[in-house]
């Protein structure tokens, strides 16, 4: 079975046909949605990235002994790749499969997400320390790491989402 007939496209079909066709049978046979099995939608996968591919796809149709009888989709010289993009919307409504956007580099700031876990193992210490040698100071210093651990542990996240959305929203 060649890869346009698992597309369902005739071999002169341009490359818009053959997206909408992949786009298609995807929604059609995806695992998730469909509860189809994997090797169709991988299948698909496969036709896809060969197909909607004009350099790969000219080596698949020569293959094919298809040839240069179906010039619709090929230019005289192959344009370079485009850079990557985020993930873009299109008139239908539903989102491209491309690349996730990169995240934003660690900061200084980001090490304050260490200081509840430093305060639990601080106060798990204490109180090792304070079962040990029997001391009450280190007992009463680790339930009060405990206590600001937990209070730690409840706001880091608050404070991160709020900076992040400062950042977002400017």
């Amino acid at each position: 079975m060649t890869h346009y007939e698992v597309l369902g496209v005739s071999t002169s079909a341009n490359a818009e046909e053959i997206k909408r066709a992949y786009r298609r049978m995807a929604r059609r046979h995806h695992p998730d949605v469909a509860g189809s099995d994997d090797a169709v939608m991988q299948r698909l996968n496969q036709a896809w990235a060969v197909l909607g591919d004009p350099a790969q796809r000219l080596a698949y149709d020569r293959g094919l002994g298809i040839g240069s009888s179906n010039t619709s989709y090929r230019s005289a010289r192959p344009s370079p790749p485009p850079p990557p993009a985020p993930i873009i919307v299109d008139e239908e409504g539903e989102a491209d499969w491309g690349p996730e956007p990169e995240p934003p580099p660690a900061t200084k700031r980001d090490l304050l997400l260490f200081i509840p876990v430093a305060l639990l193992g601080l106060a798990a210490l204490n109180v090792g320390l304070g079962g040990w040698f029997e001391e009450g100071a280190f007992l009463g210093f680790g339930v009060v790491c405990f206590a600001l651990a937990l209070l730690a542990f409840a706001l880091v996240p608050i404070l991160t989402l709020r900076r992040q959305a400062r950042r977002t929203y400017r």
